[in-house]
């Protein structure tokens, strides 16, 4: 992209992938929580993790999962708001 080398830095990324890495002992935590708020073993989970600001739009994610919900499209998918 014509950056010189002297303007160019490393940023690794900020996640600690292991912590995320599957485990039987996370997988069984993940379960519980499902089952805590309703969710079923083999629905589908949208989550945003963001700030709640009108730059991120949430409002939209928002509008649009409950049109697909209404229109019938989303059996058995839940949305999850984080902020």
């Amino acid at each position: 992209y014509g950056v010189p080398a002297a303007r160019r830095f490393r940023a690794p990324h900020c996640v600690d992938a292991a912590r995320f890495a599957p485990t039987p002992e996370r997988r069984a935590e993940a379960e519980a929580r499902r089952r805590a708020l309703g969710i079923g073993a083999h629905d589908r989970v949208a989550l945003f993790a963001g700030k709640f600001i009108p730059k991120k739009r949430p409002d939209l994610l928002l509008a649009a999962f409950g049109a697909a919900a209404s229109a019938g499209g989303l059996a058995g998918a839940h949305l999850i708001l984080m902020g």
